[in-house]
């Protein structure tokens, strides 16, 4: 049987190559002129973002400002700031990328830009009386002591208290040093000159009227369908929150069944999304800002649930992945349903996936997930292109060499062993397999091997790659 399915495989890998051009320029008239350039959970890395732009046909640099070309749309998938040492200009770029493009350039909200909502609650002299909040820990006392453990003999202060909040609940115990040393550069001082006090007021006037962090968040939404239904979000959609409208009295689920109704449910999530950080908004100028407040919700939902590490519901914080961060396909129900609603594709981040997006193709419905968190990986930012030809990436692995993915057929399937083929190496035409595992009590660690394809479809489960050409 096996054998059988090797020459079904060769005679569609053979076939699709010879007719691919055909069908292409056939659907071509059908298609609407459209370009996305899709960016994602930079990080603060500044580096990788310059690198990203650098790369990129499409935006430029001009007069010290970021600029976008005619007739393309660039969408940021979120996460902007922590683990780097460029926080401060990503988020003034942004914000005036943002100002001067505000149709051409789209920001979806990640978990690292919403909990930054906490910040001015949680520094301010009320709070500073009771044990500091930490996930999981509802106990006062226990929190205390928690906190004490961690302080090790340093003064309760507001710098301290925020550079826990930063490293405990917010995994981001290097983002105090990492504005300390941006801002000594951006002052051109020397570092020693940086105290502990000014960076904290740094953070505080990020939420000032006009504050870079607070016209992040305003600028930010929770989902975003392009022209050719490709849907965008930070973490994850999928069967637990398909039409699943959070933050209303009477929070419900009701699957979008066609293009209309898909388009509805984004824009009332989108809607309850911005009316909590009105809400914020409002208690912060009013200098009443309450952990009870209803824009609580909105930090909850970017938050993993009880002591899971999950929250399958939260389109920020939800995976596609397994529990050891290895990418994999939500189940058929969702396929079948996002099929139905006129949904080509998710794009999301929040999951690393090595040095390199990934691409995970349903065999029966052709629905893809790209995922495009590469936090983990160098300064090289892959480019990734939406358009009227489909999703192109194209980028480069150390111990790989250059890589393509287009339409291949191939791109998306799972193997036998559980990798995912990613793309092409560009000068052998290889195709490259990635897998993503715990090594070393180190989770999202990625793993490459380059095939051929003859190779390949022997490591395909029977008739899968046939079913890819279908």
């Amino acid at each position: 049987m096996i054998k059988f399915n090797l020459v079904i495989c060769f005679l569609f890998f053979t076939f699709s190559h010879l007719s691919s051009s055909q069908s292409l320029y056939e659907n071509l008239a059908n298609q609407i002129n459209m370009k996305y350039e899709v960016l994602g959970d930079i990080e603060g890395n500044l580096e990788r973002f310059l690198n990203y732009i650098n790369k990129s046909e499409n935006l430029y640099f001009e007069d010290g400002n970021l600029h976008i070309q005619e007739g393309t749309t660039l969408i940021f998938i979120g996460d902007s700031i922590d683990k780097g040492p460029g926080s401060i200009r990503i988020l003034d770029t942004l914000n005036s990328l943002k100002k001067r493009y505000p149709n051409q350039y789209i920001q979806i909200a990640g978990n690292r830009d919403i909990n930054k909502m906490r910040i001015p609650n949680e520094l301010s002299d009320t709070a500073m009386e009771k044990a500091p909040r930490i996930l999981g820990v509802n106990d006062e006392q226990e929190r205390w002591l928690l906190y004490q453990e961690w302080l090790n003999g340093r003064v309760d202060n507001k710098p301290n208290r925020l550079k826990h909040i930063l490293e405990k609940t917010m995994g981001a115990g290097k983002a105090f040093e990492n504005r300390k040393h941006e801002m000594a550069l951006l002052k051109e001082i020397d570092l020693n000159s940086i105290t502990d006090q000014m960076v904290l007021d740094s953070f505080l006037d990020d939420f000032k009227i006009n504050g870079r962090m607070r016209t992040y968040i305003k600028n930010s939404q929770m989902l975003y369908l392009t022209n050719d239904n490709t849907l965008a979000a930070h973490g994850f959609v999928g069967e637990e929150n398909f039409g699943y409208i959070p933050f209303s009295k009477n929070e419900r689920k009701k699957i979008p069944q066609n293009i209309n109704e898909l388009k509805t449910w984004i824009e009332q999530v989108n809607q309850n999304t911005h009316r909590l950080i009105k809400s914020w908004e409002t208690e912060l100028d009013n200098g009443n800002l309450k952990s009870d407040s209803e824009w609580m919700d909105l930090v909850r939902f970017q938050e993993p649930t009880g002591h899971t590490g999950k929250n399958p519901r939260s389109f920020i914080y939800g995976r596609y992945s397994d529990k050891n961060g290895n990418p994999q396909l939500p189940r058929e129900e969702f396929l079948k349903n996002a099929k139905q609603a006129g949904l080509k594709r998710t794009i999301v981040g929040h999951t690393p996936t090595g040095d390199y997006p990934v691409i995970l193709k349903d065999q029966k419905t052709g629905f893809q997930i790209a995922l495009v968190d590469t936090s983990f990986s160098k300064d090289e930012a892959a480019q990734i292109i939406i358009n009227d030809k489909g999703i192109k990436i194209k980028g480069s692995i150390d111990a790989i060499g250059e890589i393509i993915t287009t339409g291949d057929p191939f791109i998306g399937l799972k193997t036998i062993d559980d990798s995912h083929v990613i793309g092409k190496e560009v000068n052998t035409g290889e195709y490259i397999l990635h897998k993503v595992s715990t090594i070393n009590d180190r989770p999202f660690t990625s793993s490459y091997e380059k095939v051929d394809s003859e190779k390949l479809i022997s490591m395909l489960n029977e008739l899968s790659c046939a079913q890819a050409f279908l």
